[in-house]
Parts: structure tokens; C-alpha cells; sequence
């Protein structure tokens, strides 16, 4: 019994993330009308900075979430003025060009110094001690 509930709030709190982003992602579409292929990236920044804090430097959960959102909100103000809002006028291809490369350069997540190189990393619970890569 303690795993189906476990497994239902897995799948819950899966599906509202997946909500969320979604909802995010027609809410900017529909006030600018460009698709922001970045957000996803984006957001996944943000929940890699909550483990991060969590599982490296020890915090606790909800004050991982508050440095997370504040984050995510500068990261968020930073792309809109530093790569959108440079050229409000210019064609949706345009914009839509930008985010695509927003997106390409935060996966990349080094910079110019190319992709980070694999490294060993367990995943938090319920899946701990599962191997993501090693080199």
C-alpha cells in the first residue's frame, strides 16, 4: 500500500511540473507570440540548483526552493534584456532564433569551453544509488 501511494505522488507531483511548464510555456507564447524552446532549460536549471543545495551544501528543502526562484527570476530578467529585448521589432523568426540558441547555449552549460565533461552523480531518493554515468 505504502508503495502505491508512493507511486501516486511521484506521478502527481510529475504531472504538475509537467503543468506548470506548460502553462508557462502558452502564457509567454500568447502575450509575445514566440515560442521560448528555452524555458524548459530554464526551468530544469532551477530544479538541478534545488539538488544541488540540497544534496551538496545541505540546506533545507524550502530554502533551496526560495534561492531556486530567485534564480530563476534573475535568469529570467538577464535573457529578456540581454538576448530578447534587444530587438523588440524584429520578426518572430528572429526571436524564435534566439530562444533556440539560448537554449543550445544552456545546455551546453560551460560556455565557450564546450560541454561539461561527464562525471559520477547519484540521484536523490527513491531512485539513490542509481548510476547516471561514469567515465
Amino acid at each position: 500500500m505504502s508503495l502505491l501511494i508512493g507511486a501516486l505522488a511521484l506521478g502527481l507531483s510529475g504531472g504538475v511540473l509537467y503543468g506548470m511548464i506548460a502553462f508557462a510555456v502558452v502564457w509567454l507564447y500568447k502575450c509575445t507570440g514566440v515560442v521560448n524552446f528555452a524555458q524548459g532549460a530554464m526551468a530544469t536549471l532551477s530544479a538541478f540548483l534545488v539538488w544541488n543545495l540540497v544534496s551538496e551544501h545541505g540546506l533545507p528543502g524550502w530554502l533551496a526552493v526560495l534561492c531556486a526562484l530567485a534564480a530563476g527570476a534573475v535568469t529570467g530578467i538577464l535573457c529578456y534584456l540581454l538576448v530578447i529585448r534587444i530587438n523588440d521589432g524584429a520578426p518572430s523568426e528572429n526571436m524564435l532564433m534566439r530562444t533556440l540558441a539560448l537554449l543550445a547555449r544552456s545546455l551546453d552549460g560551460s560556455g565557450s569551453r564546450g560541454p561539461a565533461p561527464c562525471c559520477r552523480r547519484t540521484l536523490p531518493t527513491p531512485a539513490s544509488g542509481f548510476l547516471l554515468c561514469q567515465i
